[in-house]
């Protein structure tokens, strides 16, 4: 009797490992954006690096968001959830250590250069595929 209770329940949890984890798990409807990332107006500094960040303002969807990296000032998200979407970005430089230690140990000194107003992140609709999606981070 252990051993068909024991095989039982093997199988309930296979079958809820394959179920909740399986690829065919639906996700929520996305759209594809890319476009280029500006502070003030102006290409991102040669020495920056950045991501750009979408999370779905609605909690019931599957798509939950996306990131991609900010290479040359332009990013490609492949994966944006349709509707109603916060977008924030992470964007720093980096220079050689001002401390002479650190310098000498190869560390570096990092700067964030969002814009205050962007830290947050702000809100946006994610409607249609876009391969203009434009972002100039002002003040």
């Amino acid at each position: 009797m252990k051993r068909i209770i024991s095989s039982i329940l093997v199988c309930m949890l296979t079958l809820a490992v394959v179920v909740g984890c399986g690829s065919g798990a639906k996700k929520g409807p996305t759209v594809k954006w890319s476009g280029t990332v500006t502070i003030e107006g102006q290409p991102l500094p040669s020495n920056a690096q950045g991501q750009i960040i979408v999370q779905s303002n609605n909690a019931t969807g599957a798509s939950r968001g996306d990131q991609a990296d900010i290479v040359n000032g332009s990013y490609s998200l492949q994966s944006v959830p349709k509707g109603e979407v916060t977008v924030s970005f992470n964007i720093y430089t980096t220079a050689p250590a001002k401390n002479q230690s650190d310098a000498e140990r190869g560390l570096e000194d990092t700067t964030n250069i969002v814009p205050d107003r962007w830290l947050q992140g702000v809100v946006d609709t994610a409607d249609k595929n876009d391969s203009a999606k434009n972002f100039d981070l002002t003040k």
